[in-house]
């Protein structure tokens, strides 16, 4: 069989980014100074307005002909658990929608935490926040800008501060380590000391040019994050569809009908799987077709698929309705179908699918996926035997494909 190329869609971009510029999240508490060195980057005095293209209500994205990157600025989260929460799940969003438009030029690749150097200090629960951010993206690099930093003596002090402080938070959090590339002092605005001491502009220059150092790597590791996003998207896709079929299947075998309950039963699974084939590009109706009449043939002639009503109506002790237990298997095999659908597409959609094997591939799949939803079944059903109906037992699939169960 031959696998074909996958044709993606895509969607008018939201927000016309070149691809050659990388972007910079900044990050920082209130007062930390994002703000004024977005405006000195840009040689104008835009953040402050809040005229940046607004993306959500937390974020905005500023660049100018002149910056090889664009900057994406959140609002300042102080320590609040709320406000941190909410800008992270804004970050994800943001990320999500990126990947689903395919605009990987809105990817973050650099990371700008700037920390008011008149502060002195930069707490453990801010690095915290940090690896919070960036644990859905593995391995971006973290710039530390110091602003405000108008002492050299200071800016020595804030340096050894700031290395000794992140030093400290990776020693204790061995997974999920920051990755710090730099530390840097600026000064975004001049500073008027005094009627005679005038601190300039300094340190953006060296911001620059560190950046841009980091470019080629920061794609690398961006590139790598969206297909795990655009994966994850998927995944989460088929979930809903197979908990949505699953339960479907339940109501049919509770329930007895006119005509063969197998017949209506098939259609609901031939659907699920067409679905999940959509959902990882796969565009050839016909090959799409054969793949799935092929993962039903096998559900319902392994040996597998063939024993569960048996070991089902054998669990010992308890005594269950036959139309219940219908409704357990119909359940049971359309989540195992359908998950087996999923990762044979996910295979395809990766090319690591062996298609001169499929036989093979696709038997190894289900005969690794039903064992494990047979033992789930059967201890739901010892545990619910009192009050067990066709509802509970759909609510069992829709709980059962929520989790991070070993297949999935």
């Amino acid at each position: 069989m031959q696998i074909p190329v996958f044709q993606k869609k895509e969607p008018a971009p939201a927000i016309n980014f070149d691809d050659e510029k990388i972007n910079v999240l900044l990050l920082g508490n209130s007062g930390s100074g994002k703000s004024t060195l977005i405006n000195a980057l840009l040689g104008r005095e835009e953040a402050r307005t809040g005229t940046g293209q607004a993306v959500t209500k937390n974020i905005e994205v500023y660049e100018n002909d002149s910056l090889p990157f664009r900057m994406i600025d959140t609002v300042g989260f102080e320590y609040g658990l709320f406000r941190q929460f909410k800008i992270v799940r804004d970050l994800a969003k943001f990320s999500e929608e990126s990947v689903k438009r395919k605009e990987a030029s809105k990817f973050i690749h650099v990371i700008w935490y700037c920390v008011d150097g008149t502060a002195k200090r930069i707490d453990q629960d801010a690095l915290g926040y940090i690896h919070s951010v960036t644990a859905r993206w593995k391995g971006v690099p973290v710039i530390l800008v110091i602003t405000k930093s108008y002492s050299e003596t200071e800016m020595e002090e804030n340096r050894q501060m700031a290395h000794d402080a992140v030093v400290a938070y990776n020693a204790r959090h061995r997974i999920g380590k920051i990755n710090v590339s730099d530390i840097i002092c600026v000064v975004a605005k001049e500073y008027q000391i005094s009627d005679t001491v005038l601190v300039s502009q300094r340190g953006l220059d060296t911001l620059l040019e560190k950046t841009n150092a980091l470019a080629p790597r920061a794609k690398q590791l961006a590139a790598r994050t969206i297909d795990e996003i655009d994966l994850s998207l998927k995944r989460r896709e088929c979930t809903n569809i197979i908990s949505g079929a699953s339960a479907a299947a339940v109501a049919i075998g509770a329930v007895p009908l006119p005509v063969p309950d197998a017949t209506v039963l098939t259609t609901v699974q031939v659907n699920m799987l067409n679905r999940i084939s959509r959902v990882f590009g796969l565009q050839e109706k016909e090959l799409s077709k054969e793949i799935s009449k092929y993962i039903i043939q096998i559900g319902v002639t392994t040996a597998a698929g063939r024993m569960l009503g048996k070991s089902l109506k054998a669990i010992p002790g308890i005594q269950i309705a036959g139309a219940l237990i219908d409704a357990a298997v119909a359940g049971s095999i359309t989540f195992a179908l359908g998950t087996t659908a999923e990762l044979v597409f996910e295979k395809i959609y990766s090319g690591e699918f062996d298609a001169d094997a499929m036989d093979t591939e696709i038997r190894q799949i289900f005969d690794q996926v039903m064992p494990e939803i047979e033992e789930k079944i059967s201890e739901f059903l010892k545990s619910s035997a009192d009050s067990l109906s066709d509802v509970r037992i759909r609510e069992f699939f829709e709980a059962l494909s929520g989790k991070n169960t070993k297949i999935r």
